[in-house]
């Protein structure tokens, strides 16, 4: 399952479609077994694969035996398995390419609903992800103003601090965590972000190099409150 994450996050970003593998440096398509298996060194170019790649696999293999082993209660070891690649997907996406693509969105209302269903119930499901996508577009509608401020001083501000996706993921979080759950997954999304800035701000200025308009993908927030909420 590792590898087919991989897959999707080199290919969806760029072709936005299910296309044949292809080298990330010059583009050439490469063999099944190449890219997949061995040598995972393009032909034409010489590249070898991104760290990524192997990282991905190896943190995949470690959280797939932990589920097989101690599967969680109510969600069991496949739907939770496919749950949890969907989440890394997402996170290898968002901090790469600051996106959150629709089909990836709505793939994620597919899993998380039947997820959130047999942990929570439909009840909480539905009003979970009603409440998620409200909190998550009141902040998405809060970071445009926001940005049009900093514009203001700032013009060469072109980030915005969330996307449309961030929306929807905010949805599937709270199809995921039900209600009131979704409350917890948010606050929780909110303290990493802010612990993550205030890193980046010590160490950017540190180094003396601190942009205060920065922006960071907030995605991989969410995700995490996810995980620390329905699997520890």
């Amino acid at each position: 399952m590792g590898s087919l994450v991989n897959y999707l996050a080199d290919v969806l970003p760029l072709r936005r479609r299910i296309v044949r593998p292809f080298c990330q440096s010059c583009q050439e398509v490469q063999p099944a077994w190449n890219y997949f298996v061995w040598p995972r060194r393009c032909a034409c170019c010489n590249s070898r694969r991104k760290l990524r790649t192997w990282l991905v696999e190896g943190i995949f293999i470690t959280v797939s035996t932990s589920a097989w082993l101690a599967p969680p209660e109510k969600t069991g070891f496949i739907l939770s398995w496919i749950f949890l690649a969907y989440l890394a997907l997402v996170t290898v996406i968002d901090l790469e390419h600051h996106l959150i693509l629709h089909p990836v969105s709505l793939a994620g209302v597919l899993i998380s609903i039947p997820v959130g269903t047999l942990a929570h119930g439909w009840l909480a499901t539905i009003f979970g992800g009603m409440a998620g996508f409200a909190c998550m577009f009141a902040f998405y509608l809060f970071g445009k103003v926001f940005v049009r401020v900093i514009r203001r001083w700032n013009p060469a501000v072109d980030d915005e601090a969330l996307g449309f996706g961030d929306v929807s993921l905010g949805a599937i979080t709270g199809f995921a965590l039900g209600w009131p759950g979704i409350l917890a997954g948010l606050l929780i999304a909110i303290l990493i972000a802010g612990g993550v800035a205030l890193m980046y701000v010590v160490v950017s200025l540190l180094r003396q190099d601190y942009r205060p308009a920065a922006v960071f993908p907030f995605g991989p927030t969410l995700v995490a409150a996810i995980v620390y909420l329905m699997y520890f």
